[in-house]
């Protein structure tokens, strides 16, 4: 009986530790951000392609369409990563990770480089970039948009 009760106490002392050492969900966006950049600069529009939803592949389509000289007759979007990559100077390319907040299904990383705000979504159990030009990408000169001018989210 008292090792039933000794091994029952030392299981919950360490089941709390179990998610010690795994990653927040703010680690996650963070990682996802940083890879999709990666994959951007790199010219692996399948990666790149794949870290976004529909809504983000289509705003990859659009960045490289009218401020990368892409072009517009392809809404391939690992076609359009693949210019974007050759046609960008690396330090347009070149993103810091900032702030990072977590609601929810959304998260959002601030840069500092790269677009001015990354927003994300929960997806297939993983985060994916949603929109990132809202908030403007300083290096290719893509101001924010003014208020009102959004599109819906």
């Amino acid at each position: 009986m008292r090792r039933r009760a000794a091994a029952a106490i030392g299981l919950a002392l360490a089941l709390p530790l179990v998610g010690c050492g795994g990653k927040s969900d703010a680690d996650r966006a963070r990682d996802t951000v940083r890879g999709w950049v990666e994959a951007l600069a790199s010219g692996r529009g399948d990666d790149a392609c794949q870290a976004m939803t529909d809504s983000g592949r289509h705003e990859v389509v659009q960045l490289v369409q009218l401020f990368a000289d892409g072009p517009r007759d392809v809404d391939d979007c690992p076609r359009q990563v693949a210019h974007l990559s050759r046609r960008s100077a690396s330090e347009q390319l070149d993103v810091e990770i900032g702030a990072t907040s977590v609601g929810g299904e959304r998260a959002t990383v601030e840069t500092e480089g790269g677009p001015n705000r990354v927003q994300l979504r929960r997806e297939d159990g993983g985060w994916r970039v949603h929109s990132f030009l809202l908030d403007g990408w300083r290096a290719f000169g893509i101001p924010d948009y003014p208020p009102g001018a959004r599109p819906p989210d």
